[in-house]
């Protein structure tokens, strides 16, 4: 089993240096610890270097502390995360076949004023 799913940048250029804000972003805090699986937390290529690549937990994972911010879990769907952890993945880590998440979430406005995402992962599809 991997430990970790990783989800490439939202315009598919490969290297997620640009975040919606236009560039990268600094680190938030490091409170939320890498203790279970099904938890989203930013990839970075060092301190204060976060761009749109992110990815989920499927184990714990504790030697990520302090590196990279957690910053959401996964709310339902886990069973999702679990099929796409068991794709077959060559000898460079990368899955036998293309798997697409589409149409999957919006931002609402919560009651702490914070940003919370929502994803429908009922649209997932596997293409070879």
């Amino acid at each position: 089993m991997r430990f970790f799913l990783y989800l490439s940048d939202l315009e598919i250029l490969g290297d997620g240096s640009e975040s919606i804000y236009g560039g990268t972003f600094n680190d938030e805090n490091f409170q939320i610890k890498h203790d279970q699986a099904y938890l989203f937390s930013m990839d970075n290529q060092g301190p204060n270097t976060n761009g749109s690549q992110f990815f989920n937990t499927t184990s714990e994972v504790s030697h990520l502390d302090g590196k990279h911010v957690v910053f959401g879990h996964v709310v339902s769907g886990q069973l999702v995360v679990d099929v796409i952890d068991n794709v077959p993945i060559d000898t460079n880590g990368r899955p036998s076949q293309d798997v697409v998440i589409d149409q999957c979430g919006q931002l609402i406005l919560c009651s702490t004023h914070r940003f919370r995402a929502f994803v429908n992962l009922r649209n997932i599809a596997f293409y070879d």
